[in-house]
């Protein structure tokens, strides 16, 4: 009777173990409803001080912030993701949405990450919208606090570099990795942000010289994946509502456009007996140090000063830069001048007279088309370079493997280039270009 009993025990014992694993993993298996994310937000405690979650956020608050109607399961339903009102400032501008997911731990609990998107406003303008197997902009991850978890700059559909909310010893194994059979180098630089709360905080930007990238403990790591082909558009779309594409503003637009041959004519006022001349290439970057286009500044402009100075020390400084004449992402391209602009980083050249002629021939010539996204004012700049034989810093990113078409060129690009290659007439802070003297007949 004892063994009956005992063995009874055991068949007991073993489909209860059976039936609390096989409900178990229905519950990590079973996907997450709308019903499910409400009720888990419906759960939380109301924690709201600052001591508690860094601003305030109350993540209860999400349940009449979400926009549950256009929340969408993604990832076979592994997942559900809802925007919410709200939107990030990036350098004075709102721009970007923000998201909502919801998912399972490796418990079957649910839990929830929330999600800044960033779009480049370049990106913006050549699709009419986010697309995202091309994707340029920031990605900003936070816990269910609002604390800032991680986050990261792409580049046509790719990881560029890490967005990290603390500064990090770039000796550390964690950023040199010794698995990898290059050593890996890190640099880092940061700048400030106004979050989708309106908080403000302080951004570091590593970037690596390899495609490694030191990971916090993320959740749901897969959003972060390269291959983010599971989870469709509902991650990078604005959630079923069009996402505000601000007008593009190119600093010095407003300059008055002059004819490039009247601006060349004027040099002929000095003496070219005994004369020196000098080229000047002047770079506006959209946010000082970075590749990234957000702002009233929102791309940037790169312009040209030529200098001749006569023997008696008379001198004419003629700045010009190459924009649209109608619609900004293509038309018949304008000149104007660009006396007396801003700028984050300039860099001189001490030219020979005839490769002053050479620019002079090239600037008079009829403009070529403008084009924001394959030849604007900082392709027209490297060209001038090249026709006027100096070694113009490249407005192009290097073609790499992980991008199968180099970037459009950006100002930023020459200028990051200008600040690496420096030469002894060069500027890499922020000053003002001396006035034109404008157009002569």
């Amino acid at each position: 009777m004892k063994k009956i009993i005992t063995s009874m025990l055991l068949v007991i014992f073993f489909i209860g173990c059976k039936k609390e694993s096989t409900e178990k993993l229905i519950k990590q298996e079973k996907g997450v409803t709308v019903n499910d994310a409400k009720v888990f937000l419906n759960n939380l405690s109301d924690l709201k001080t600052e001591s508690e979650n860094g601003h305030g956020f109350n993540p209860k608050s999400l349940l009449e912030k979400i926009d549950w109607k256009n929340a969408s399961q993604i990832d076979s339903g592994k997942a559900l993701i809802g925007k919410f009102e709200g939107a990030p400032t990036e350098n004075g501008i709102k721009i970007g949405f923000r998201k909502a997911l919801f998912f399972k731990d490796s418990s079957g609990d649910i839990d929830i990450v929330i999600i800044e998107f960033v779009p480049d406003l370049i990106h913006l303008w050549k699709f009419n919208g986010i697309n995202k197997d091309s994707f340029d902009g920031k990605l900003f991850i936070y816990d269910k606090y609002y604390k800032p978890i991680q986050g990261f700059l792409y580049e046509n559909g790719k990881i560029k570099h890490q967005i990290i909310n603390e500064t990090k010893d770039l000796n550390s194994k964690d950023v040199n990795s010794t698995n990898q059979t290059n050593s890996t180098t890190c640099s880092q630089s940061g700048y400030s942000r106004i979050n989708g709360e309106g908080f403000w905080e302080w951004v570091t930007v590593l970037t690596c010289t390899t495609d490694y990238f030191p990971i916090n403990n993320i959740p749901y790591y897969s959003i972060i994946n390269d291959d983010m082909d599971s989870l469709g558009e509902d991650l990078f779309s604005g959630g079923g509502t069009t996402v505000e594409i601000p007008e593009p503003y190119l600093p010095g637009e407003d300059d008055p456009k002059v004819n490039g041959k009247k601006m060349m004519d004027c040099f002929e006022n000095i003496s070219s007996v005994g004369a020196t001349y000098k080229a000047t290439l002047y770079v506006k970057e959209p946010l000082p140090g970075t590749p990234f286009n957000v702002g009233t500044n929102s791309v940037g402009h790169a312009a040209i000063g030529l200098t001749k100075t006569g023997a008696n020390g008379n001198s004419i400084t003629q700045i010009i830069g190459f924009y649209p004449s109608g619609n900004k992402l293509k038309s018949p391209g304008e000149l104007h001048n660009n006396g007396g602009m801003d700028y984050n980083v300039s860099l001189g050249y001490n030219i020979s007279s005839s490769s002053f002629n050479s620019f002079l021939v090239a600037i008079s010539n009829p403009l070529p088309e403008y084009d924001l996204l394959n030849f604007n004012c900082a392709s027209y700049v490297y060209t001038l370079g090249i026709l006027g034989g100096i070694n113009t810093p490249s407005p192009y990113n290097p073609f790499n493997a992980s991008n199968i078409f180099p970037m459009h060129a950006k100002p930023a690009n020459m200028g990051n280039n200008m600040r690496e290659n420096p030469n002894s007439s060069s500027s890499l802070s922020n000053s003002t270009a001396p006035a034109s003297k404008g157009e002569c007949n």
